[in-house]
């Protein structure tokens, strides 16, 4: 994207808004009566600035400015790069900027008129996250035990808000990965913008795993697709939970000797996982108490979203 800019601010406080992350072209002029013109952007991360000055009749000198104490006056420290070439040259400033607010100066060092035309362009630098860690609250899980990432740490110099997500996995001791939940709780630390706080915690119910050694996977991944990884062992004991939920419907209430019992919408719970049900015993109950045994259900398929619940059926 390109912008021409032909009108300029004579002060800091009536500088000119220049785009960030495009390029702009400054057409102006500069004599004793108005020796100044400002110019100013903001930058919400850390960028590459560069800028090329053209003075055609006379002398125009350059600064980039960071109104630190905000009184919208210039303080000697608060320049902190300049071109000052002599004479109707080019002049040349080739910077890295932190986020914030900066003015461009462009200005007459001496005495006489001139035209000029600036080129100004900016572009963010990612800077990949450099760090993340955190702990375990137990690295020793039973069946129905949460498992939780405490102490969550990332590092990112361009700030808290570059990052777009934390990643979580199980990784099996096998090398095989299971994709869990990213509901991770993130906060940005109020005394360092680059550092950002996260906890995590996640039941393992859902994900039928069997007995073993595990660990899990984080990954702080930035707007940008850059990423850091870092992972935390722990173990896993699976404890026979018994299943209980069963429902079923059959498709009437009276049957003749010839007719066929059709059992429908069957359903049963484990939370060790509906592949943990060997079978669903069925039995028909006589009046007197006694039973008859019929067909088992032993095909249980397990529901895709949790595979606690699975679906069974009996003809």
């Amino acid at each position: 994207m390109f912008n021409i800019f032909t009108n300029t601010g004579n002060t800091l406080g009536t500088a000119i808004n220049l785009t960030p992350n495009t390029q702009s072209l400054i057409v102006g002029s500069l004599n004793s009566f108005d020796p100044n013109d400002f110019y100013r952007i903001n930058l919400s991360g850390r960028s590459s600035l560069n800028l090329t000055l053209s003075s055609f009749s006379g002398n125009a000198d350059v600064q980039i400015i960071r109104d630190i104490n905000s009184n919208l006056s210039i303080d000697f420290n608060e320049i902190i790069n300049g071109s000052y070439l002599a004479g109707a040259t080019t002049d040349l400033i080739k910077t890295t900027l932190e986020v914030g607010q900066y003015f461009i100066r462009i200005y007459q060092p001496g005495t006489g008129a001139t035209t000029y035309s600036a080129n100004v362009s900016t572009q963010l630098i990612n800077t990949a996250p450099s760090v993340i860690q955190f702990k375990l609250s137990n690295s020793n899980l039973r069946s129905g035990d949460t498992l939780s990432a405490i102490n969550g740490l990332i590092f990112d110099g361009d700030g808290g808000s570059d990052i777009a997500k934390i990643d979580f996995r199980i990784r099996t001791s096998s090398g095989a990965i299971i994709d869990i939940p990213d509901n991770a709780s993130i906060t940005s630390d109020s005394f360092d913008r680059r550092r950002i706080n996260f906890s995590y915690n996640q039941s393992l119910d859902a994900f039928n795993l069997a007995t073993g050694n595990y660990s899990l996977l984080a990954t702080a991944i930035d707007k940008a697709g850059a990423s850091v990884s870092t992972e935390r062992a722990f173990t896993f004991t699976r404890t026979n939970t018994a299943p209980n939920s069963l429902q079923f419907q059959i498709n009437k209430a009276s049957y003749n000797n010839t007719e066929t019992i059709n059992v429908s919408s069957g359903w049963v719970y484990d939370a060790n996982g509906a592949t943990d049900i060997a079978r669903v015993d069925f039995k028909i109950r006589r009046v007197d108490g006694s039973f008859v045994e019929i067909a088992d259900a032993t095909n249980i398929t397990p529901l895709s979203s949790d595979n606690r619940w699975g679906r069974m059926a009996l003809t």
